[in-house]
Formats: C-alpha cells, structure tokens, sequence
C-alpha cells in the first residue's frame, strides 16, 4: 500500500494540470464593457507584453493574436520573462474602417506572428486613418481600441510573479476614435405638409490620429478635407412627439428621435460653446456637420445650416439636436458626452 501511495505521488494521481513550468503564466482579462457595446463588433485582438520597458531596454516576451474574441474577455499567455511587465493590447486591429499606420504612414499589418523588432516606442507611435473600404452601414464598422496610460485599471504596466498558477492582468481598453449622432424634432406637421432632412454631409480635417496617446494630425494647408455625404435623397418627416415638452429634459430621446449616427475621429479644435460657426477661415481646422433640410408644403423652402462641431476627444459623443418647428422655431444645438454617458440637461440652442 505504501508503494502504491508513493507511485501515486510521484505520478501526480488526480491532480490538475499545472501550467507550464519555468514560464509566467497569465491570464488577460478585459473590461468587457466594450464587448457588451450594442452595435459596435468587436472581431480581433492583439496583445504585445514587453520587459525593460522603463530602462529603454525592451525584449518582447510574450505576443498573442486572435481573430475571434470571446465575450467573457478573458486571454491566456505565456510570457518568457516575469517581472514589471507592460502590455500594449489592441481590440479589432485589423478594422474594416479605419487602417493602423506607422510614424511614417505605412500601414501596419498584424498577424499571426509579431512585427519583427517590434518596440513599445514603435507601438505607441501608431496611429489610425479612415480607410477608403469602410462598409456605408455604421453597425458593422469595427472600431480600434486601445489601453491608455491611467485607465480605470492603472497603468498597463504589471509586476508578473506567479509561475505555477495563472496571475490575472485586468486590462481596460478605450475606443479610438468618437462618435456623432443626429437627433430630429418636428412639431405640428401632417399629411403631405411636413420637415424633412434631405442630405448630411460630414467635412473632417483629420487625418490621423493616435492609437495609444492623445495626438491629431490635421490635414495641411493645400489638402482637400475628407468630405463625406452621409444621406442623401432622404427625408425625414411626420414625426409625432409629446406637445409640452419637459423643458428641463427638452434634448433628450424622448422628445427627439436619432436618425442617423457614424464614426469620427478626434479633433481638439472646434467651434466656441455658442455653436457659432466663425469665418471661414476660421473653419479650417474645425470638423463640420452640413444639415440640409426642407419644408414639404413650403415652394422652393431648402435650407442648409453649417455646424461647426466643438473640440472633443476619443471616445466622445457628439449629440446634435435639429428641432424644425416652424418657420420660426428652427434649433440646432449639441452636445459632447462621454461615449458611456448620458445627457439629462437642457441645453441652450444655436444663435
């Protein structure tokens, strides 16, 4: 018997499975707030682990890849070398919508096997672009994300010590780019008499922007800015919404339906809080929205009101508010939010 107890002990009798001795096993696990994200699909993952990064002597021990990402957000790895570990991860790298270029606007390819020589200095030299094969349906755009420096989480930097169990690195990412949304209003409309908007044309004078820190590349003096119809050929009309309004609550959705929303990138240089559009010189380095609209019932009534959008960052949300009443009640306002947030004030409309 005791012969028995000791081959059991030697062999490892109904234990389980230990990770792979001599390396630092972790376990990356994602805020999954992003995953849970309605609309915006999230398709791949990239993570980089580098030591000596603090020295300026980097290695890279560890390097994962993945075309599919599970909704818990959890991801094991295998690193070679444990200590003060940093990770650098990138959720959809491989956008269908926005392209990862280098510091010299090479576009960056990521696969199954890393960059050879790959530093954290080139990583956080990346930026992205709008990609010329962007789907025109804005629920399957794929939006990069990244972890920033003092993130919910803290830094991306983790002491890894633990080599016999799996240590968890708690990771939370941050969308790239921003997000606009336009909201409509019409009051007192019927029949074949009603407010309509007919075209959206979005004008944007950024070309990239960072992927890992807060940086935008404007487009110089003798560029064409990025001009973008988003709907044409299109009304929208005959829109019944609550007759006395919450004042306090008037911009909200419940006295505002959204027609139509899309990706943007961040612009820190925009219009003043009054929403007042400025010369046109003034204008260049400003992210506009044009409204196009019209009064079915009105001969020859087509409008057309140039909004200036205010500086906002990555993963922000850009509210504007159309609310075509009358002749005489016609507002257009916005707001800037966090992406995860919601407005509740009111907010005063356009001069």
């Amino acid at each position: 018997a005791s012969s028995a107890l000791c081959l059991c002990l030697l062999t490892g009798c109904n234990r389980e499975e230990l990770p792979e001795t001599g390396k630092y096993n972790v376990s990356v696990q994602l805020d999954t707030k992003v995953l849970d994200a309605e609309g915006e699909p999230v398709n791949s993952i990239v993570i980089y682990a580098f030591t000596g990064v603090s020295s300026g002597n980097s290695n890279l021990v560890g390097y994962l890849y993945s075309k599919e990402v599970n909704p818990e957000g959890i991801f094991p790895m295998t690193l070679t070398e444990g200590g003060a570990v940093d990770f650098y991860v990138i959720l959809n790298p491989n956008s269908n919508c926005f392209d990862i270029i280098s510091n010299d606007e090479t576009v960056v390819n990521i696969g199954a096997n890393p960059i050879a020589d790959i530093t954290p200095t080139a990583i956080r030299a990346w930026k992205i672009r709008y990609s010329n094969n962007a789907p025109e349906d804005f629920y399957k755009w794929e939006l990069p994300m990244s972890n920033l420096d003092g993130t919910a989480y803290g830094n991306r930097r983790f002491n890894i010590v633990n080599r016999r169990g799996w240590q968890t690195v708690p990771i939370s990412v941050t969308r790239a780019a921003s997000k606009v949304e336009v909201w409509f209003r019409s009051d007192g409309d019927s029949g074949n008499t009603y407010w309509g908007i007919n075209k959206l044309t979005s004008s944007d004078p950024v070309k990239a922007s960072g992927l890992f820190v807060e940086t935008t590349d404007h487009i110089d003096n003798g560029e064409s800015r990025k001009e973008v119809t988003i709907q044409s050929n299109w009304y929208y009309g005959n829109t019944e919404f609550p007759d006395n309004a919450d004042a306090s609550h008037y911009y909200s959705e419940d006295n505002f339906d959204r027609i139509y929303e899309y990706y943007i990138l961040p612009n820190t240089l925009g219009g003043n809080t009054s929403g007042d559009v400025g010369q046109s010189s003034d204008r260049e380095n400003h992210t506009t929205l044009e409204v196009h609209y019209y009064h079915k019932g009105y001969t020859n009534f087509n409008r057309k009101k140039l909004l200036s959008l205010p500086p906002y960052e990555r993963n922000s949300c850009i509210k504007v508010w159309c609310a075509l009443n009358s002749n005489e009640d016609r507002s257009f306002t916005y707001t800037v939010i966090d992406w995860d947030e919601t407005v509740t004030n009111n907010i005063p409309d356009f001069s």
